[in-house]
């Protein structure tokens, strides 16, 4: 791998940026950064919308079905290789599925 994709907002300050493009050159990396849309969260929602529109997960979001219907979760899917963003994010539905599942004050979760 010799590939790094520079992201997040603090890539939006010419100084950080440059400075960790040389420091990549230097260790022989290639950094690419955003050119068409911008690098802070603003462009997080259309990565979202993209992923959303090739998986079971939005079945997840929109409350059709939980975690437990998605063939992914907690197999190839799970907190420590997170698959989609609502695995990702800590308000995420499968995260607070897979992190909360075996507690007690919670088995009302299961469907």
């Amino acid at each position: 791998m010799d590939k790094v994709v520079l992201s997040r907002g603090v890539f939006q300050n010419r100084l950080p940026l440059e400075l960790m493009k040389k420091e990549l050159k230097n260790e022989d990396f290639k950094a690419f950064k955003h050119s068409r849309l911008p690098c802070n969260d603003t462009s997080i929602s259309l990565g979202q919308i993209a992923v959303a529109s090739r998986n079971v997960y939005v079945e997840v979001i929109k409350g059709k079905i939980t975690p437990y219907g998605c063939p992914q979760f907690r197999k190839n899917c799970n907190s420590s290789n997170p698959l989609e963003s609502c695995m990702i994010s800590f308000e995420g539905t499968c995260r607070i599925y897979y992190m909360y599942e075996n507690r007690k004050e919670v088995k009302w979760m299961r469907f």
